[in-house]
């Protein structure tokens, strides 16, 4: 039987390049330790989304827990990459620059929208992830 990719742990993995190659050294994936992040490093804790659409969604959703961590975490960023089965973007934005979102919190999940025009910025501004890797 043929096992489904697990396109998270590709990203998760992509992304410790990624940091590697900014100069943060320590980086490492500890998505299976239950930490509440995917990558840490000495002065980031990364949420990472990942999807292989295009663009990225008009909002991304976090367990209760996990946004509770995020938006007292000076050290957060949330990391979003997309188009992911063909050439990789990777937008992220730190933990503060959330605030300027629309959050709405239904349970049991945090969504944080991303209106169109912020959207847009977020993608304009994106980087190839490949680049590091």
């Amino acid at each position: 039987m043929k096992r489904k990719r697990n396109i998270h742990k590709e990203a998760f993995s992509k992304i410790v390049k990624y940091e590697i190659a900014m100069g943060r050294k320590d980086a490492r994936d500890v998505s299976d330790q239950k930490e509440g992040y995917d990558v840490v490093s000495s002065d980031r804790n990364i949420e990472v989304k990942v999807t292989s659409s295009k663009t990225i969604y008009p909002n991304v959703s976090l367990e209760p827990t996990a946004w509770e961590k995020f938006r007292k975490d000076p050290k957060a960023w949330l990391y979003i990459v997309y188009n992911f089965d063909e050439k990789p973007r990777l937008v992220m934005i730190p933990r503060d620059q959330i605030k300027v979102f629309q959050i709405k919190i239904p349970q049991p999940r945090t969504f944080i929208e991303f209106p169109p025009e912020i959207k847009r910025e977020l993608m304009d501004n994106s980087k190839p992830l490949e680049e590091a890797s």
